[in-house]
């Protein structure tokens, strides 16, 4: 085990993911106006820059306006845009031709890696954060000693004057699954991809449970009928039906950055309960383009007489 001697940096941030690409251009930005060095440097788990990786399924598409990139509604003149990144891949007049603002995934996926790319020499890539410890001079916190691991063991210690954490959602398994844990034959969609190859689903008549109401199981469903000719998959959740997402105008006013001010002071009750007023935004929710074509699929499936895909509404999952 190796050790490295600590190097003080302005911020260090945990993770690498959108939040912290959006903080790294910010920070960018904030020291070409001011002429003030700043030293951030971000520290990602993944060997290299991915989003979503497991569900970048082809024909999906992103949920939210290309024009809510990574910069745009803060300072659209960036050059980290996404329109920016369409004009540098030669793309841009192709993709106003589409007439839409909905990307797909994938190519959502390649923006950021674009911008991540320009960035690679802040991020230290294929580490873990192992301990955060405060360094006191008197009675004050003058900075945060990071220690992070490489998957080979080596040890890094680095000072923070300011630590930014933004590690993303972490996958949930129901516990009701808890034995099933290291299965191959379970899975999370986060990693849906790699696993739905490795299960050995091809050329037999494998029956796939899917648990779940909301976009990712919708998507995944409508994924493996098409991906296995001979699979049949049941869809369980317990919700009465599959419900579309609401991104209505003044719902979708949520999202608006004052909206934060907002929400930020309330009590944690009252908190709580604005969320959950809006979970339908995003929450065991489905893009109603989506709900349209699993429900044309099952549809196709009474005029043919097949049974391959089947809903399991009001339902859950209990041994």
């Amino acid at each position: 085990m190796s050790h490295q001697l600590a190097i003080e940096h302005d911020v260090v941030g945990v993770g690498f993911g959108p939040s912290n690409l959006a903080l790294a251009i910010a920070l960018d930005e904030c020291a070409s106006r001011s002429r003030l060095k700043c030293a951030p440097l971000f520290v990602e788990r993944q060997p290299h820059f991915t989003w979503h990786g497991g569900m970048l399924l082809p024909g999906s598409d992103m949920q939210i306006s290309f024009l809510k990139d990574l910069v745009s509604l803060r300072d659209p003149t960036s050059p980290f845009t996404f329109v920016n990144y369409l004009h540098k891949r030669g793309r841009l007049l192709d993709f106003v031709n589409c007439r839409t603002f909905y990307p797909s995934r994938i190519e959502f996926n390649d923006y950021l890696r674009w911008v991540a790319e320009q960035f690679k020499s802040r991020v230290a890539y294929g580490e873990t954060i192992v301990a955060v410890e405060p360094v006191i001079a008197g009675q004050t916190v003058t900075s945060l000693r990071v220690h992070s691991r490489t998957l080979a063991g080596g040890e890094t210690v680095r000072l923070a004057r300011n630590l930014v954490v933004a590690v993303g959602g972490q996958p949930y398994v129901p516990p009701v699954f808890a034995k099933m844990v290291g299965d191959a034959r379970l899975f999370h969609t986060s990693r849906y991809l790699d696993a739905v190859e490795r299960a050995g689903l091809e050329g037999r008549a494998a029956r796939v449970a899917v648990i779940g109401g909301g976009q990712s199981a919708t998507e995944v469903t409508v994924d493996l009928h098409g991906r296995f000719a001979q699979a049949r998959i049941d869809l369980i959740f317990r919700g009465h039906a599959l419900k579309p997402s609401d991104s209505s105008p003044f719902v979708n006013e949520i999202f608006n950055p004052d909206y934060t001010d907002f929400i930020y002071p309330q009590p944690p009750e009252r908190r709580d309960a604005i969320v959950r007023n809006f979970r339908n935004t995003n929450y065991a929710v489905v893009d109603s383009d989506l709900l349209d074509q699993l429900y044309r699929l099952l549809y196709q499936q009474r005029v043919g007489g097949e049974t391959r895909v089947a809903l399991h509404p009001r339902s859950e999952i209990t041994e």
